[in-house]
């Protein structure tokens, strides 16, 4: 493996030889990369205990403003969807039934009786089902047309669901917004059901490689079956396990072939989810068929499954091992997208030979090293003897975890739509209704507190395979425990208060989680009305280093720790939309000049999804860009809250150190500009932090509390301090209480 970044550049990548506080038994080895970019703060470790040990571990990156400092250019990336917020128009008729927490209602006695319930809705950004709290209940004497929409079930039955509502009322047809009377019959809109989660597809593509097969009961119904011999019983236990609830195993049976032996066998629970899945992934006219699409949805766990069910491989003194896979059953075709796929995604070279004028694919020595070391991690204790006795000793990252279905929104057809309402309808359409539903959270969309300590999770192994997890901020190897700001026993509070924390962090390898902490203990620039808290903002895959929205993995998150939410902003006018949400930002935020502190939101971040990638772009209030961008030198603020922010990183941060920090936000002219101010401002933060720390050995001893005793706390300090720096002393004890409090 090499190292994705130059470790050669002695100015930006900074050697590291570290204990692990979390594992204190481990001296970690590597480096840290501080080069803005997509690899910004990703560590690559070389030893762990002296023993050379390479892997590389991805870091939280940076955002970035849409536009220049005079805005006069402004670049927004692709996208498909951006994730903010969703505002829907538009009336429905008293009838329409809305899904809320005590049972489907008619929007007509919701409103007319304002009754307090929650109502279901779709989080977007999280891509999930959510009850909320009404915040306005309108009504009105009819003033627009009404339209009759019949939607193709999707759920149990066929009947079709029928919508009475304006004709501006909005559907969501899977890429914007499209009013009632803009909706032609087969266009596509969404309605509830249960989604599959991203593992258990890749369960089904790499069953379906293998040894399961598809059931189909009518047009558009499917489900998969698998069976194994009673030799394999704790493999297919395995598989039953990870489906849970989708799964149901059957009675066993002998096969009709020849030799055949008793085996266990079952078949998936039958749904729309499962159906559509497999209809749109694996098949090609009603058959099962290896196509493009499904190859270009297999990742490690899909290969690990196949590989479990078809390959093998033999292990002798007298070659290196060289891996096999059983494709005797499809095409030539389609063996070679399989090979094709092999080597384009994962760079693993593969050839073509036939048994009894049948395909196999066989790997070649190198191509199976790689392999092996792509699927290890979810192959099951039972299926270890088809690996290298060197990974016997690494455990199945699976095992004990059971996936299911998740509420959500699927894809339907609109099959008829009229004008014409029935008669019946007619007295309760005086009138027509609508809901404004709560926001996601009451934090505004995504929005990334930037000026907070991140704290990110990450796995690595040492020789031997075992795998520990531990923490670090942006960009250091592990949480500090200076004198200046100890940011590990901080975390640990949070992993009290949050006692599943770590858990979710060591199960969720390979992702890697980013934490904001933030509170009065933690304040930097931004007051907080919470001592400290943290919220999991996103994750990060350690494989390729893309973006994730936290549920787009299948994990209980919320009920771990606390997340942004988000909703989804639906505009085509970028410029004029992200000025409206800088003045709505300004407009929540009280600044206090004197203490320089401001309190409300600092500012918050856009998602721009484009075919699943995601972008981050900031969005801050004016008030906060002019600590930023004022002047031709930086802004002392700016300065200022950058020195803070170092004490993240580095033990006693150097001019370079705080400069890679403002390379963030501004161009090297700038900085050179403000040189002179860089290092005035860098030395008043360096004495001040020792300061707080001689007055903090002095509080302790002593076992002060200025809360409790003001009086006597600056009697002894004024005795023993100079009292010209009376004022400047009660400061900086209040501010070690809050942190300590």
């Amino acid at each position: 493996m090499k190292c994705p970044f130059d470790i050669e550049n002695k100015k930006m990548v900074i050697p590291f030889e570290e204990i692990d506080p979390y594992n204190s038994q481990n001296i970690l080895k590597g480096y840290v990369n501080r080069r803005q970019g997509h690899l910004y703060g990703a560590l690559w470790i070389t030893h762990v205990n002296g023993k050379l040990c390479r892997q590389f571990i991805y870091s939280a990156p940076k955002q970035h403003y849409p536009f220049d400092k005079d805005k006069q250019e402004w670049i927004f990336p692709e996208y498909d969807t951006i994730e903010l917020y969703e505002k829907l128009d538009g009336c429905l008729g008293y009838h329409t039934k809305i899904k809320t927490n005590i049972g489907d209602l008619p929007i007509g006695l919701i409103v007319n009786k304002r009754l307090s319930v929650k109502v279901l809705s779709y989080n977007f950004n999280l891509n999930k089902v959510e009850y909320k709290q009404i915040l306005y209940y309108h009504k009105e004497k009819r003033i627009r047309d009404f339209l009759s929409l019949q939607i193709k079930s999707r759920l149990k039955g066929s009947k079709p669901r029928r919508i009475i509502c304006t004709d501006n009322h909005k559907f969501w047809n899977g890429n914007r917004w499209v009013q009632s009377k803009d909706l032609n019959i087969d266009d596509n809109v969404y309605h509830y059901t249960n989604q599959l989660p991203y593992e258990v597809k890749q369960i089904i593509l790499g069953s379906l490689l293998g040894d399961g097969s598809i059931c189909r009961y009518s047009k558009n119904t499917r489900c998969f079956r698998f069976q194994h011999s009673l030799d394999q019983s704790e493999y297919f236990q395995y598989k039953k396990n990870l489906l849970g609830n989708l799964f149901n195993e059957c009675k066993g049976s002998i096969g009709g072939f020849e030799g055949s032996k008793p085996n266990r066998r079952g078949t998936s629970i039958t749904n729309a989810s499962i159906s559509d899945f497999i209809i749109n992934y694996c098949e090609v006219n009603n058959k099962k068929t290896i196509n493009k699409k499904w190859i270009n949805e297999i990742n490690p766990i899909a290969l690990s499954i196949w590989y479990m069910d078809d390959g093998y491989c033999n292990f002798n003194n007298k070659q290196r091992p060289r891996a096999i896979f059983n494709t005797q059953s499809f095409s030539v075709k389609e063996v070679k997208l399989l090979k094709n796929m092999l080597k384009n995604k994962y760079n693993i070279i593969s050839n073509i030979y036939y048994d009894k004028g049948l395909p196999i694919l066989s790997l070649n020595a190198d191509s199976t090293e790689i392999l092996f070391s792509i699927i290890f991690p979810y192959i099951c204790k039972s299926m270890k003897y088809k690996l290298p006795k060197y990974y016997e000793k690494f455990k199945c990252i699976l095992d004990g975890i059971t996936f299911d279905t998740y509420p959500s929104i699927i894809e339907t057809k609109v099959i008829k739509i009229d004008k014409d309402i029935p008669s019946h309808y007619n007295n309760y359409l005086l009138y027509q209704y609508d809901i404004q539903v709560e926001g996601n959270s009451n934090y505004f969309a995504n929005n990334i507190l930037v000026h907070n300590t991140c704290i990110i999770s990450y796995n690595y192994f040492d020789i031997d395979g075992n795998k520990y997890l531990t923490y670090k901020t942006r960009l250091r190897p592990f949480l500090g425990k200076s004198q200046y700001g100890n940011f590990f026993e901080l975390w640990n509070e949070m992993r009290d208060k949050y006692p599943k924390i770590d858990k979710l962090c060591t199960r969720g390898y390979p992702y890697n989680f980013i934490f904001e902490l933030y509170g009065k203990r933690n304040k930097i620039l931004i007051d907080y009305d919470v001592p400290l808290d943290t919220k999991l903002i996103f994750v990060v895959s350690n494989n390729d280093g893309h973006i994730i929205s936290p549920n787009n993995v299948s994990f209980s998150y919320d009920t771990i720790v606390p997340m942004l939410n988000g909703w989804i902003e639906n505009t085509d006018i970028l410029q004029d939309d992200y000025l409206h949400w800088q003045d709505r930002l300004e407009n929540e935020l009280n600044i206090d000049e004197d203490n320089q502190i401001m309190k409300g939101k600092e500012g918050l971040v856009w998602y721009f999804i484009k075919d699943g990638a995601c972008k981050q772009i900031k969005c801050k209030p004016p008030s906060v860009l002019k600590y930023h961008w004022s002047g031709d030198a930086i802004a002392y603020e700016s300065i200022y809250t950058t020195a803070i922010n170092a004490f993240e990183n580095f033990d006693e941060p150097s001019y370079d150190d705080v400069v890679s920090l403002l390379k963030e936000e501004f161009d090297d002219s700038k900085i050179e500009k403000s040189r002179v101010r860089i290092e005035k401002i860098l030395g008043k933060v360096l004495f001040d932090k020792k300061y707080q720390y001689k007055l903090a050995e002095d509080y302790k001893k002593h076992g002060f509390d200025i809360n409790k005793d003001k009086v006597t706390v600056m009697r002894f300090f004024g005795k023993n301090y100079p009292k010209s720096q009376a004022h400047r002393i009660y400061n900086l004890l209040k501010q070690y209480e809050e942190k300590e409090g």
